[in-house]
């Protein structure tokens, strides 16, 4: 299963950024940081987060700020492990550039399905972190979700 069954590409995005906002850099995300932080309009990132709301993944109150709920935040951290495993992975068997194998990681993360991205984990080493330091978090790949 690939996130792609459950999320298009710019709910994936927008879940990543509220992700990385609460839990990685420790501050409150509204609608206007996430407009900001995925470069497009409010009113574009206003009616992504109603979806998310309606699929069970956010938590939104009018001006207010946005938080993942329990579902939210799995295939966030989900989503996130295709990224950097994938990014780690054009690093360290393709020799990529880091600023090219994000940006190309970016582009086809939420697509692949769980499977090949544990497999290329594993032929990765299982590493602990990405290039820039991040944790690559496990145990997310794969989970059942509802749609």
């Amino acid at each position: 299963m690939s996130i792609s069954d459950i999320l298009t590409k710019s709910e994936v995005e927008c879940i990543k950024k509220i992700y990385r906002g609460l839990i990685e850099d420790k501050r409150k995300v509204s609608s206007t940081t996430l407009a900001q932080s995925l470069g497009i309009k409010p009113p574009s990132v206003i009616d992504t987060l109603n979806k998310l709301v309606k699929k069970g993944l956010v938590i939104r109150k009018p001006w207010s700020y946005v938080k993942l709920t329990s579902k939210g935040l799995a295939l966030a951290k989900e989503a996130i492990y295709h990224h950097r495993v994938l990014e780690q992975f054009y690093i360290d068997i393709l020799r990529l550039e880091p600023d090219i194998a994000c940006r190309e990681a970016d582009k086809i993360d939420y697509l692949i399905d769980c499977k090949i991205v544990s497999s290329l984990y594993t032929l990765l080493g299982r590493p602990m972190r990405c290039f820039h330091g991040n944790p690559i978090y496990t145990g997310y790949c794969g989970e059942k979700y509802e749609k």
